[in-house]
């Protein structure tokens, strides 16, 4: 935890160092991105759901939540956060105005808004309360 906040605390500062920063390669900048993007993969919940689907189940931990819950039902939900997810890369890469002026950043949290009341109405209608307690636990909880 320490690592992940001093990390981004440094990227924090970057911004006070344009300066200094101009002098670094963008290939350095962008590879030093990547390496934070794939480090905090693990421990990641959707991550580490979509990475079941190559585990063999007999596996999984005895107290993992997959034990609780059907691996359909677990794929379901991960499907259904895959589907969201590329629904906001697509704004993201697609929402243009004239002139090629990015407007997609001011509509974020507007559209994770309007995840709310999926997650309040829709998914207790595929789910029980114990199938989503269980998928919505936090690792240290497992």
């Amino acid at each position: 935890r320490i690592t992940n906040f001093t990390t981004h605390l440094l990227i924090f500062a970057s911004m006070f160092l344009l300066v200094v920063v101009g002098y670094i390669p963008s290939s350095v900048v962008w590879g030093f991105f990547l390496y934070i993007g794939v480090a905090t993969l693990d421990g990641n919940q959707m991550f580490e759901r979509v990475l079941l689907v190559f585990v063999q189940p007999e596996k999984y931990p005895p107290n993992h939540f997959v034990r609780r819950v059907a691996l359909r039902r677990i794929f379901l939900y991960t499907a259904i956060q895959v589907v969201l997810l590329v629904f906001l890369w697509l704004v993201n890469e697609n929402f243009y105005i004239e002139g090629g002026v990015f407007k997609a950043g001011l509509l974020f949290p507007l559209i994770i808004m309007l995840f709310i009341p999926i997650r309040v109405f829709f998914l207790p209608r595929l789910f029980t309360r114990r199938e989503l307690h269980a998928l919505e636990m936090e690792k240290e909880e497992h």
